[in-house]
């Protein structure tokens, strides 16, 4: 059995099509890079199989915190004695260029995004690494792709 159907119908399903598609694209990629893990002072380094390759217009890691801590718009994450934990993420090139996300963006009460101006999309990045002035425990840690809406 065959349907078919008038032009308009067609050309008003394919614009529909169009719409999801760009929706879909302008929401971004999430990808899982590790499960849970602890920030310290010492750099935590992960490869990430395969390599990050950058494919909207903002890149960033996103680490999702556990733990009794309240994040500080600005600042970092504030302990109950008072101390702020203030975490640092890298991204190494495959020449090793070293690039740090110095831009951050809290979202919700447990998650913090570590992005960059300008980080250069034309490469893949090999390694990621962290580090805290405080040991903070993590749920997971996620490659983000996005658009700016």
């Amino acid at each position: 059995m065959r349907i078919r159907l008038a032009p308009s119908m067609a050309c008003s399903i394919s614009i529909a099509l169009s719409l999801v598609l760009i929706s879909c694209t302008n929401q971004g990629v999430d990808r899982q890079l590790h499960g849970s893990f602890s920030l310290s002072s010492q750099w935590l380094e992960f490869a990430p199989d395969p390599p990050l390759k950058p494919s909207h217009q903002v890149q960033m890691i996103v680490i999702e915190t556990i733990g009794p801590y309240q994040i500080m718009k600005n600042q970092g994450i504030d302990f109950a004695d008072g101390t702020i934990a203030k975490p640092e993420v890298q991204l190494v090139d495959e020449y090793g260029k070293t690039y740090e996300l110095d831009n951050r963006t809290y979202i919700g009460n447990s998650e913090i995004g570590f992005w960059r101006v300008e980080l250069p999309t034309e490469r893949p990045y090999l390694k990621v690494r962290l580090r805290s002035n405080q040991p903070i425990e993590c749920k997971r840690m996620i490659w983000r792709c996005q658009n700016w809406k």
